[in-house]
């Protein structure tokens, strides 16, 4: 649809503006610059009822797909009046940093704040991960925001490298990785 979107908007309010957090505004077909709402243009808004921000988004295969800190939702573009719809695929599945997730093959993965999640036909699903403890134990919680995904086509491989609590720099000195294949991890 060639339609910015932006998270974390500005709503006008009766004193003035404020940012809303849970906000999602997009500017009008083919015109990055106009975000001006009227008959004439695609340019909207709509507001995510659950969670207390929007974390991150990402253009998968099917669709845009938009995380708060409590789960999932499809972006679909439905054309005007609307313009876009939202969907909940999943609960409870939140993205822990806004690059925690990729795709790799077609398939998303990311981290959440307690586990790690694939997106399938059925919604979001949690993937096993026998690691858990380690991974999941060892994380520098005030450096949650460095938290990146990587997928590696080449072996089919999903990465996440985290800072530890145990590296004690802040920074990101760590890593899981899920092959896909096999379902296998590794860190």
């Amino acid at each position: 649809a060639q339609i910015l979107v932006a998270w974390g908007s500005t709503s006008t309010q009766n004193i003035g503006t404020d940012q809303d957090p849970l906000l999602l505004k997009w500017s009008d077909q083919l015109d990055f610059t106009n975000w001006t709402v009227s008959e004439l243009t695609q340019a909207g808004s709509l507001r995510i009822p659950t969670g207390s921000k929007i974390i991150g988004g990402m253009q998968a295969s099917q669709s845009a797909l938009v995380w708060t800190d409590l789960g999932v939702l499809a972006l679909q573009y439905v054309g005007p009046p609307l313009v876009f719809g939202l969907n909940k695929v999943g609960s409870n599945c939140g993205l822990i940093s806004s690059h925690a997730m990729c795709q790799l093959g077609g398939q998303v993965f990311w981290r959440g704040n307690s586990n790690f999640f694939t997106l399938t036909g059925a919604g979001a699903t949690a993937i096993p991960c026998p690691v858990w403890d380690e991974v999941f134990q060892d994380l520098d919680t005030a450096n949650v925001h460095k938290i990146r995904a990587w997928p590696s086509t080449t072996f089919n491989e999903v990465w996440w490298f985290y800072p530890s609590r145990s590296g004690g720099t802040g920074e990101n000195d760590s890593y899981v990785k899920l092959t896909v294949t096999e379902g296998s991890w590794d860190y």
